[in-house]
């Protein structure tokens, strides 16, 4: 388990007793009836059953088939041991994750959005992909997602192209990790 730390934030994988703090977290995006990107699909699971789904996702050898291994890891702010964020790193690309979804996914929770967060925990992320030898990580977002864009190049990311599925477009950016 890598444990990446920056400016009163860690970077970690979540475990048994981050339970109330993530039920907290889960419950901020279900009272605004909006998805958790890189929950895990958080919102759907109860919390065990949830960690257990991770470990099986996080290893390549249960990942089901279809899917690419991830890592899931919870961002949380150090100072009051909040957990302001979470993140997915899938560890390669193919499919729909090559296409429009890359190897990050995140979200802030919404009382924590308009702080600096994002581009903290992105840069986190970028570290940790560093880490695992991923030198060119691709990220995306909806093309509607201005604060997601924004993040995104403030964190070194270089347009690629936009992508449509189902209906929906997509920015692609790429992101060196050797210049972190």
């Amino acid at each position: 388990m890598i444990t990446k730390i920056y400016d009163n934030l860690v970077l970690r994988e979540p475990n048994i007793s981050d339970k109330q703090k993530l039920i907290e977290f889960k419950n901020e995006f279900l009272n605004l009836n909006e998805q958790i990107y890189g929950g895990s699909g958080l919102e759907k699971y109860d919390y065990e059953q949830w960690l257990n789904k991770i470990a099986i996702y996080n290893n390549k050898n249960t990942c089901p088939s279809g899917r690419v291994p991830a890592t899931q890891l919870i961002t949380e702010r150090l100072s009051d041991n909040k957990i302001i964020g979470v993140v997915n790193i899938r560890h390669y690309l193919e499919g729909n994750i090559a296409l429009f979804i890359g190897h990050i996914g995140y979200s802030i929770a919404p009382s924590e959005r308009g702080k600096g967060y994002a581009i903290k925990q992105l840069n986190l992320a970028l570290e940790y992909c560093k880490s695992m030898g991923i030198n060119k990580v691709l990220v995306c977002c909806n093309v509607n997602n201005i604060p997601s864009e924004k993040t995104i190049i403030k964190c070194g990311g270089k347009f690629d192209k936009v992508v449509e599925f189902e209906n929906e477009k997509y920015n692609r950016y790429f992101i060196c990790t050797n210049n972190i």
